[in-house]
């Protein structure tokens, strides 16, 4: 079907059966798509409870489109119409809604012992927030198979720049006492095109970056990926440019009572990862922090209490 601004719209033969198949049907398509298509697409995946309750006129106008463009877009997804894209939302709003309930709960005692003591601020519910939010969130299959690569690369490389430069180099300093061959980029400068240049198939290629996402990490993953990497992001929101070019993709939610975003679950992922990772990698985790500590002992890195 052609659209106005001489774009094709987009056919599948069958809908997406849940909305992980939808979401990475979307990431896929999102550089394709025309601009009310694009708009369509982001608020499916930026605000899926948003589109999941309201109605069809409603997220016509969220997304800046006649309502007609939306039953047409939930047709060129192989749904026979606008309802049926709906329903899947609400099925995994649904779901959310029943991982979420476990957690609201321990943080509901949590939160009722932090209010009893003054000197707990009132930050720390949003970290928490972020936190549960974010693990709920995590597809186990994904997850392990994350892990997997990122134990048994040839090499893993990281990247993480600007706001999110501290997450990438905390996950390179907790890999390095699990394995070698963990290199960070961190110098646009310097040698990370040289890093890049030797990026193979038999690496992971872990980027970092929440909105506004930094453009050379974006174009690192991207070539990683051309490279023939397995390539990990750890990012904000299924919208984001990594997610559309990453092997394995985990969101964060990053929410806080401040002006700037919180990294508070970017940090309990890298650091939930690394630890997992030194539990997969076992026996050669024990001999490398053996190795480490002899030599933090022959340098002296550390004063003598």
């Amino acid at each position: 079907m052609a659209m106005k601004d001489g774009r094709t719209m987009m056919r599948q033969t069958a809908a997406p059966e849940n909305y992980e198949e939808l979401r990475g049907v979307l990431q896929h398509n999102l550089p394709k798509y025309a601009p009310g298509q694009s708009r369509i697409a982001r608020l499916l995946l930026t605000d899926l409870s948003g589109f999941a309750v309201r109605s069809l006129d409603e997220n016509a106008q969220a997304a800046q489109v006649h309502s007609s463009s939306v039953v047409r877009f939930a047709k060129s997804l192989g749904f026979d119409g606008y309802p049926s894209l709906a329903k899947l939302c609400r099925e995994q709003l649904s779901e959310q809604a029943h991982l979420l309930q476990r957690f609201d709960q321990a943080l509901r005692q949590e939160h009722a012992e932090a209010t009893s003591d003054e000197s707990v601020p009132q930050a720390a519910q949003y970290f928490r927030n972020d936190i549960a939010l974010t693990f709920s969130q995590i597809d186990q299959n994904a997850w392990q198979k994350a892990i997997e690569a990122i134990a048994h690369a040839a090499n893993v490389h990281i990247c993480g720049l600007q706001k999110c430069f501290s997450a990438a180099y905390l996950f390179s300093y907790l890999l390095h006492m699990a394995r070698n061959r963990v290199y960070l980029l961190d110098n646009p400068a310097g040698d990370m095109l040289s890093q890049l240049r030797e990026i193979d198939s038999q690496d992971v290629f872990i980027a970092i970056s929440i909105h506004e996402y930094t453009s050379f990490t974006v174009a690192a993953a991207r070539r990683a990926k051309e490279r023939g990497a397995t390539v990990i992001a750890i990012t904000d929101a299924p919208s984001s440019p990594l997610a559309a070019v990453a092997d394995h993709a985990f969101f964060a939610e990053c929410e806080g009572p401040y002006v700037f975003r919180s990294l508070s679950a970017i940090f309990a992922l890298v650091e939930s990862m690394a630890g997992e990772v030194s539990i997969a990698l076992g026996e050669n985790t024990r001999s490398q922090l053996l190795q480490d500590s002899r030599l933090i002992k022959d340098l002296g890195l550390y004063t003598q209490d």
